[in-house]
């Protein structure tokens, strides 16, 4: 059987194209070793940088998560804090009611 070589069409110099044999080993492709074509090996490296990037997507997916929730959390603790703080600042502004008294008794002295 007779198999159409394209790759001079490819190339682009103009000739005709070669004719080989079905079985015919070409120079162009190194022989890929015993047990293993050339096609496999491409279809395992595909195969593993497949799971690699999958692997880097779900560590990202995960940190973008993790970061949420710290955003979250930082939001909780700023909130309490900022409760807390508005509630001790209350406190220690106001005058205590003994103080006012005492301030008022000797301010106006009593009218008998």
């Amino acid at each position: 059987m007779i198999i159409n070589d394209n790759k001079n069409r490819r190339r682009g110099n103009g000739s005709s194209p070669r004719r080989r044999v079905r079985g015919d080993v070409g120079t162009s492709r190194p022989h890929p070793g015993p047990g293993r074509s050339s096609h496999s090996q491409s279809g395992t490296a595909v195969l593993l940088m497949l799971v690699l990037m999958a692997i880097l997507m779900i560590l990202v997916a995960s940190n973008v998560r993790t970061l949420w929730q710290l955003k979250q959390e930082l939001r909780l603790v700023e909130r309490r804090q900022i409760r807390r703080l508005e509630a001790e600042a209350a406190r220690t502004n106001a005058v205590p009611r003994a103080a006012t008294e005492a301030v008022q008794s000797i301010a106006a002295p009593e009218r008998k």
